[in-house]
């Protein structure tokens, strides 16, 4: 069954924020959740990391730290979720395995099969393949069609989560195909009534 895989918008306030977050996590529908923050320092991400985990913890949402392995681990979080950039070469997950056997990897592999058989076999443990549809939050490296969910669930083996411009006139095409995750962003936070509304418009995970 498709579920919600919820990331966050690219910058906070911790105070504000936490209490919508709270209010999403009591609609019980979402089991992961990615804090992708951006323009902001290290400290600061650690910081917002660790109050966000204690939610997380309350109400039994896996946490995902984008970009900072370092910070997954010095908090206990669930897992990272790691880009091209972030991995120069897929070593680097092999590293992370061996000093963190716990530690949850899921890897952008865009619209590559090829970026996503390399992952496996370093030990990825979620792939991300998009972007699917037109996406406001950034400029994707991948454009891939619907087949190529198809294809990774014979060959690969491994959660996949679709992301890119997903709404709610789009996300049943996903689920359709038997995507694992849906990942949301600027749907959920720009929703005209409110981030709690917006994931109550899916009919998903009722």
């Amino acid at each position: 069954m498709t579920k919600i895989y919820l990331i966050s918008p690219p910058q906070i306030d911790l105070a504000i924020f936490s209490k919508e977050l709270i209010k999403i996590f009591k609609t019980n529908r979402i089991p992961i959740f990615q804090l992708r923050l951006k323009n902001t320092s290290v400290n600061d991400i650690k910081n917002k990391a660790k109050e966000i985990k204690k939610i997380c913890d309350d109400y039994n949402v896996s946490l995902i730290i984008n970009d900072y392995a370092e910070i997954a681990t010095q908090i206990d979080a669930y897992g990272v979720h790691l880009g091209i950039d972030d991995i120069k070469n897929f070593q680097q997950i092999k590293f992370l395995k061996k000093n963190n056997p716990k530690l949850i990897i899921g890897v952008s592999c865009y619209d590559s099969k090829v970026l996503a058989i390399q992952a496996k076999e370093q030990g990825a443990d979620q792939i991300s393949f998009g972007a699917f549809f037109a996406s406001q939050t950034k400029i994707s490296r991948g454009s891939p069609s619907l087949d190529l969910i198809d294809w990774a669930k014979i060959n690969l083996n491994l959660p996949i989560i679709g992301i890119g411009g997903i709404n709610q006139e789009n996300y049943q095409i996903l689920i359709n195909h038997k995507i694992d995750y849906i990942a949301l962003i600027s749907f959920i936070w720009n929703y005209p009534a409110g981030s709690v509304e917006a994931i109550k418009s899916l009919k998903i995970n009722e």
